[in-house]
């Protein structure tokens, strides 16, 4: 045991430490037959997805399945199953774990040798000179720090691109059910007025009959009913392509939204003009694509300092032993890369272009977001007028069809003047339905330009800017 050497023992342990520690590969297998399996089995019915609300809302659900569904809930549902949101909270956590590769230190490298002595002669002692090497790499100039501070600003991008997705996807859901609503609103309104129609037909037909009408009355009836009935079956389809649409920008099969009731979004009055620029001037610093752009900058300032710090080399510490015929031996060394043909010229101009590109982006990302919020406040406050006045002739319109009712009653006015007037009535409440979607719209636009919730409008706009809704993975 005296004679034993150790030292082959302890490098074979130390490297079986150190496969130890090692992860290790685990097979994910992936086949579209079981993913499309999972998307066609989505419902809003899911006992997950009722567990994500209760989280994210922060209180029990009253009643499942919902009998209803707001555009709270729906946004909820969104981002619970949005395949958008789930790849960028990958690239989130791709980011975060980029952030300990740019922390990690150099590894020390172990080497190696042998010789051997050609006059050792008949000595007794082996001619072979076995030996190590450690070379012990030092980082200088701060470059890990560089390192681990661009990583840092990427991901906090990556953070922010996902807020800035969640916005976009709450937008989108806001336009698709304004949209469906607006469908099938104009669904029942259009057949009330086909049934309107056709009373209006049948007593000029009595009348045609009585010789109190002409042809061309009776005709015109006619074609303006067909007219009518092919509106409606366009309506129908509008409302179905709705939903089918609806229900994509969800992340759902359209079966999954078959007899789904839906809440209107809730109606808010036009900010006025001082809020509206105090919120475009917040808009504009806090928007989550805009510090998006303003953390890839900063990742970008980062860069240039690490291939500057690049130009100043690196130290490697030299360890050396040798057991030369009996004797130990131990040898140091200290290398250095002389930079007398490159001094990371290269490098350093490509990170200075980058950063004037990203600096670039920073101007581009602020120049969209203030023509949206210019285009939506400009349309907002013009459809804000219309729908007043247009409000103002339904009332009008609707008032007149009560007095000719009550002249009908008492005899003063026939059943065709009803009808006639209530025909006014409807088609101008089809008017309305039209304008309210378009301010609607301009609000869901005012809304994804400024990302602060219609609701909280009116609060002071120097406070942070809320995300739409929870963006923890589900």
């Amino acid at each position: 045991m005296d004679g034993w050497n150790w030292r082959p023992v302890g490098m074979v342990t130390g490297l079986a430490l150190i496969a130890a520690g090692c992860v290790h590969y685990e097979a994910r297998p992936l086949h579209p037959v079981q993913t499309a399996h999972v998307l066609e089995g989505r419902s809003l019915e899911s006992p997950s997805l009722r567990t994500f609300l209760e989280a994210s809302l922060g209180h029990p659900m009253s009643q499942w399945p919902q009998p209803a569904w707001s555009f709270d809930t729906l946004s909820l549902a969104a981002v619970f199953f949005s395949p958008e949101l789930a790849t960028l909270r990958a690239q989130r956590e791709i980011a975060d774990a980029a952030i300990q590769t740019a922390a990690a230190h150099p590894n020390p490298t172990v080497g190696l040798q042998g010789g051997y002595n050609f006059d050792a002669g008949h000595t007794g002692i082996t001619p072979w000179i076995p030996g190590t090497t450690l070379d012990l790499p030092i980082e200088t100039a701060g470059k890990r720090s560089r390192r681990m501070e661009r990583a840092g600003h990427l991901a906090q991008a990556a953070r922010w691109n996902l807020a800035a997705a969640a916005w976009t996807v709450r937008a989108s859901i806001r336009v698709a059910l304004l949209e469906t609503i607006a469908a099938e609103t104009k669904g029942s309104l259009l057949s009330e007025t086909l049934e309107c129609t056709d009373r209006m037909g049948r007593i000029l037909e009595q009348r045609l009959e009585a010789g109190a009408a002409t042809t061309l009355e009776v005709n015109s009836a006619r074609v303006n009913r067909l007219r009518l009935s092919a509106d409606v079956a366009d309506a129908r389809r509008a409302a179905m392509e709705a939903r089918q649409h609806l229900a994509a920008l969800i992340g759902v099969p359209g079966s999954a939204l078959h007899g789904i009731q839906f809440l209107p979004p809730p109606s808010h009055p036009a900010p006025n003009a001082a809020t509206q620029a105090s919120l475009r001037t917040a808009a504009l610093q806090e928007r989550a694509d805009i510090q998006s752009s303003l953390a890839a900058y900063e990742a970008s300032e980062s860069q240039l300092r690490l291939e500057i710090a690049k130009q100043y080399p690196d130290l490697h510490l030299g360890n050396g032993y040798q057991w030369d015929q009996g004797d130990s031996k131990w040898t140091f060394g200290l290398n250095l890369e002389l930079p007398v043909l490159n001094r990371n010229q290269g490098g350093i101009a490509e990170a200075i272009a980058r950063r004037t590109e990203a600096a670039a982006q920073v101007m581009a990302v602020q120049s969209r977001v203030l023509g949206d919020l210019e285009h939506a406040a400009s349309l907002m406050d013009l459809l804000q007028h219309q729908r007043e006045d247009a409000q103002v002739l339904a009332e009008a319109l609707r008032l007149q069809t009560q007095r000719v009712r009550a002249r009908a009653e008492q005899g003063g006015a026939d059943r065709l003047e009803v009808e006639t007037t209530r025909l006014e009535e409807l088609t101008q409440r089809l008017s309305i339905a039209d304008l309210e979607l378009r301010f609607a719209l301009a609000q869901a636009a005012w809304e994804a330009a400024v990302q602060r919730p219609l609701e909280a409008m009116t609060y002071p706009p120097n406070q942070p800017v809320p995300a739409p809704t929870s963006l923890t993975s589900p």
